[in-house]
């Protein structure tokens, strides 16, 4: 009997540490799901680093860097419309000179052809 309870016991904590993102890699690897809800916990401030560390089986030095990157990119997701417009700006100079390329070497063949063709 006590060797079928440790098996469910061992059943139960593989499944918790599936839903969090656990592999069974040597490092830990997390879903950024995962990452984004307990970094928005950890935002609340309703708990310690410490006490959510524990929580959820991840080491706090692990949050902190979570939390740093999140702070970091934050900025980010507000310049969103601007890189956009940067982005579209220079999809269009790109096509711009693609066409332009392709006018000069159709010009080219068409001279090398021309020549080409004389008896």
């Amino acid at each position: 009997m006590a060797f079928h309870a440790t098996c469910v016991r061992a059943h139960e904590l593989h499944t918790r540490l599936t839903q969090i993102g656990y592999t069974t890699k040597m490092k830990k690897t997390y879903t950024p799901a995962f990452k984004a809800q307990v970094v928005q916990e950890l935002l609340k401030e309703t708990k310690t680093i410490t006490q959510l560390a524990a929580e959820q089986s991840v080491h706090p030095n692990v949050l902190r860097e979570w939390k740093v990157t999140v702070l970091k990119g934050m900025a980010g997701l507000f310049e969103k419309g601007d890189s956009l417009e940067a982005l579209r700006a220079a999809y269009d100079q790109q096509l711009e000179d693609r066409y332009a390329q392709i006018g000069r070497l159709t010009t080219q063949v068409a001279w090398l052809k021309k020549i080409w063709s004389r008896p």
